[in-house]
């Protein structure tokens, strides 16, 4: 087999690997936080939520509204986390959700599988 593997990868059929984190396993927490942003520039948001390594995507859409993803090492620094984006994302009102984990390996076969977001705060 890794005869075969390293013959696929030198001919250029294979470029490279890739490895999937559980972050059940990590005991980590996945949340989503969303809201309008004052920010007038999207890549001065980038860059000012991008600042902290536990963000893992930043979403800007229509009329400044925007969705940043974030792996929290625990459930505890979520209101830390959230006043990080308030402030550095000019987004006051932003809420956070918690974002469903599927396991490792498990694909998505066009359809949602367990599809919950958890409300943390009210939208005011």
């Amino acid at each position: 087999m890794h005869k075969r593997v390293q013959e696929l990868k030198a001919s250029g059929i294979i470029e490279g690997f890739y490895a999937e984190i559980d972050i059940r396993a990590a005991r980590g927490t996945s949340i989503v936080v969303f809201g309008r942003s004052g920010t007038s520039s999207p890549t001065e948001l980038y860059k000012a939520l991008g600042a902290d390594d536990q963000a893992s995507m930043v979403l800007v859409g229509s009329g400044n509204f925007v969705f940043v993803g974030a792996m929290l090492r625990s459930i505890n620094a979520l209101e830390q986390y959230l006043d990080f984006v308030r402030k550095e994302g000019s987004m006051p009102r932003a809420i956070a959700g918690l974002h469903t984990i599927r396991p490792s390996g498990v694909r998505m076969a066009g359809r949602w599988i367990s599809g919950k977001e958890v409300r943390i705060e009210e939208w005011r």
